[in-house]
């Protein structure tokens, strides 16, 4: 006789530098086009190790448990949204586009201050929305309202 028991879950991953924004038991939501309305489901477990249960090297594994998924979802690719912190009041944030990461790993924008372009090395904070926060390396290179420059059209 073979017993089994399964329950059935989803599992995601998230890049090592943002796992530590995750807990176990926070508040996730499933959504999928063929949902009327996005599931709801909680973090059961979140790996130790990048690269365990599947997850690229660079990765941490996420298990998310939901109280009953629909039949139609498995199997598919499903957007699983973890809402994480929110800043502590007004912060500078520019488009991602507006970031690169030098061959040296510092982070940095070009910014339009006056005629000449000038090129700032920012810390990143959060992202959403295609937006993310960015905290200059020394004080007083950025201002709100500046402009950021988000490619470049060289004639070619």
């Amino acid at each position: 006789m073979t017993i089994s028991a399964s329950t059935l879950s989803i599992q995601t991953a998230v890049p090592v530098r943002d796992a530590s924004l995750i807990t176990s038991g926070a508040a996730v939501t499933i959504h999928h086009d063929s949902l009327d309305q996005p599931l709801d489901g909680t973090v059961a477990r979140i790996a130790e190790t990048p690269g365990t249960d599947g997850a690229a090297g660079d990765a941490i594994s996420i298990l998310i448990a939901v109280e009953e998924i629909p039949r139609a979802l498995i199997g598919l690719n499903v957007k699983v949204v973890i809402p994480i912190e929110s800043s502590n009041g007004a912060v500078l944030a520019v488009p991602a586009a507006a970031l690169w990461v030098t061959t040296t790993g510092e982070t940095q924008i070009e910014i339009l201050d006056g005629d000449a372009p000038q090129i700032v090395n920012v810390a990143v904070g959060l992202s959403a929305d295609g937006l993310v926060e960015i905290k200059p390396a020394a004080v007083g290179l950025l201002k709100p309202g500046m402009q950021v420059v988000i490619g470049r059209n060289n004639g070619t």
